[in-house]
């Protein structure tokens, strides 16, 4: 974490609940070569049961519409950056 970017890291099974705390945009990049099962609860751009893979671009730039959001994952690693908008 730094004064512009917070990030963070959900291995398999996993499920993140982040707050806005100033860092409104979030971005998504997958650290294995496929990521599944995400499910955004909170965004602009929800998800449910979407895959990502290495090099796509769906992740990028989405933001929170309140306070809080969840973001949880079947399977992957998956790196989750929050930035000050």
């Amino acid at each position: 974490m730094d004064a512009d970017n917070a990030v963070r890291l959900i291995g398999p099974r996993g499920a993140l609940c982040i707050r806005s705390e100033g860092y409104d945009q979030v971005s998504l990049l997958p650290l294995s070569p496929v990521v599944t099962g995400i499910t955004l609860t909170g965004f602009q751009y929800p998800l449910t049961d979407a895959e990502l893979t290495i090099g796509q671009s769906l992740g990028i730039s989405n933001r929170l519409l309140d306070r809080t959001g969840t973001i949880s994952i079947s399977e992957g690693h998956l790196l989750v950056i929050q930035s000050r908008g």
